[in-house]
Formats: structure tokens, C-alpha cells, sequence
């Protein structure tokens, strides 16, 4: 009995749209939050290790706008 009340528990597909978590999201979230960690990576390896100075400023903000977008997705989500 105690397993199925946690199997239950564990399932946020039963649960109303507005009680639902990251689960019912897919993978488009996730897909976003590697960008922003890819954009991250890349402004610091261009800033430190280049003199591209366009390339650092388009990474930078391709990194911001992608990070601002996750934020105000999972605000407005949740």
C-alpha cells in the first residue's frame, strides 16, 4: 500500500495544469538551459583566450537573451 501511495504521488501528469512541474515541460526547457550554459562557456573561452571582441558580444548576448527567456518561462509557469 505504501509504495503505490508513492508511485502515486510520483506521477504529476494526474494533477491539474497549474500543480504541474518541470515533468510536463519537455525537452524544449532543457534544450534552452544547455544554451545558456553553452553561451556561458563560449563568451568566457572568447573573452580570455581571443581577441574576437563581436564574437564575445554576440555570445554574450545570445547567452543573456536565452537566460532571460528561462526565467521569465519558468516564472510564468510556476
Amino acid at each position: 500500500m505504501v509504495n503505490s501511495t508513492l508511485i502515486d504521488w510520483g506521477n504529476s501528469h494526474d494533477l491539474p495544469a497549474d500543480e504541474q512541474h518541470m515533468d510536463g515541460e519537455g525537452p524544449l526547457w532543457y534544450i534552452l538551459w544547455a544554451f545558456v550554459a553553452i553561451f556561458g562557456v563560449l563568451t568566457w573561452y572568447l573573452r580570455n583566450f581571443t581577441q574576437r571582441v563581436q564574437a564575445t558580444k554576440l555570445s554574450a548576448m545570445l547567452g543573456v537573451i536565452s537566460m532571460l527567456t528561462l526565467v521569465t518561462w519558468t516564472w510564468t509557469d510556476f
